[in-house]
């Protein structure tokens, strides 16, 4: 009679672990993507972009940062979308880099790599 209470709970439990078991190894199957960087020289980088970017590259200049090169990102979930273009900075003092990249929604982006 005691154990009576104990077989719902052992039975719920053990549904529980099956369905975590059975969605990990589904989880688990899923290929990751990351958004693929390509160096490319400062002639390659379209005019446009050049004055976009003259300011806010100005700005970080002036905080120690000196260019290193020009990116061409494709993002991770774009499907047939041109390939966007950034500018990344570095900082020899302090170690940093800053790639700076060109967002439709926000203008410009920043990312800290150190």
């Amino acid at each position: 009679m005691q154990y009576l209470l104990l077989y719902p709970i052992a039975i719920f439990l053990l549904w529980k672990v099956i369905t975590f078991l059975i969605s990990f190894g589904q989880v688990s199957k899923i290929a990751m993507q990351y958004e693929k960087y390509e160096s490319k020289e400062i002639e390659e980088f379209p005019g446009h972009l050049k004055q976009l970017f003259k300011h806010p590259v100005r700005e970080l200049k002036q905080l120690g940062f000196k260019g290193c090169c020009c990116l061409q990102i494709e993002e991770m979930f774009s499907v047939d979308l041109p390939k966007q273009w950034g500018v990344l900075l570095y900082n020899q003092e302090f170690k940093t880099g800053v790639a700076q990249l060109r967002d439709d929604l926000n203008r410009y982006r920043y990312r800290i790599i150190t």
